[in-house]
C-alpha cells in the first residue's frame, strides 16, 4: 500500500514537472488576442475544488488532470474501503470476549485499517491542496510563456577603449 501511495505522489510530481512537455499546448495559427483563451483564475481554483483534476483541464494542462483524477480518485476509494473495513472488524470484535486472543488479533487489525484510512486522509488533503493551488497558479501563469517572447538584446559597445556590455530587456 506504502508503495502505491509512493509510486501515485511520485506520479503527480512527474506529470507536473513534465506535462509541458508531452502536450503542445500552443496553437500554430496567429489568433487575435482578444480571442485567445485565457483561464479565469477563480473559475480554475472552484473547478479545482469540486472534481478531481477539473482546474488542470480547464487550464489546458491535459496530463496533470488526468493524474489527478486518477490519484483522488484512488484516494477516495482507499479511505472508503478501510473505513467499510475498519467497521466490519469493530462489529465483529464486539461480538467477542474482551480477554480473547482473537479480541486482540482484531483490535490490532482495526487500528491498523484505521490509521491507513487516516493516512489516506491526509494524503487526499495534501493532494486537493496541490491541486488547488496548481490550478490556480497555472491560470494566472497561462500566457507566461508568450509575454516573456519578447527577446532581450545583449550588446558589447566600446565607449573611450572600454568595453560595455548592454542589456536590454523589455517590460511591459
Amino acid at each position: 500500500m506504502k508503495v502505491f501511495q509512493t509510486i501515485l505522489f511520485l506520479l503527480l510530481i512527474v506529470s507536473t514537472c513534465a506535462a509541458e512537455f508531452i502536450i503542445d499546448e500552443k496553437d500554430s495559427l496567429i489568433e487575435l488576442e482578444s480571442t485567445r483563451f485565457k483561464p479565469n483564475p477563480t473559475a480554475s481554483l472552484i473547478l479545482s475544488l469540486a472534481v478531481p483534476g477539473g482546474g488542470q483541464i480547464y487550464n489546458r494542462k491535459y496530463v496533470k488532470g488526468a493524474c489527478l483524477i486518477l490519484i483522488e480518485s484512488y484516494l477516495i476509494y482507499a479511505i472508503y474501503d478501510n473505513q467499510t473495513i475498519a467497521s466490519d472488524l469493530l462489529d465483529l470484535r464486539d461480538e467477542l470476549d474482551p480477554e480473547s486472543f482473537e479480541y486482540a488479533y482484531y483490535k490490532g487489525k482495526f487500528e491498523k485499517h484505521i490509521d491507513a484510512r487516516n493516512d489516506n486522509i491526509w494524503l487526499y488533503i495534501g493532494v486537493k491542496l496541490f491541486s488547488v493551488v496548481d490550478a490556480f497558479v497555472d491560470a494566472h501563469l497561462y500566457t507566461f510563456d508568450e509575454e516573456m517572447n519578447e527577446k532581450f538584446t545583449l550588446d558589447l559597445t566600446w565607449k573611450h577603449q572600454t568595453p560595455y556590455l548592454v542589456l536590454q530587456i523589455p517590460f511591459n
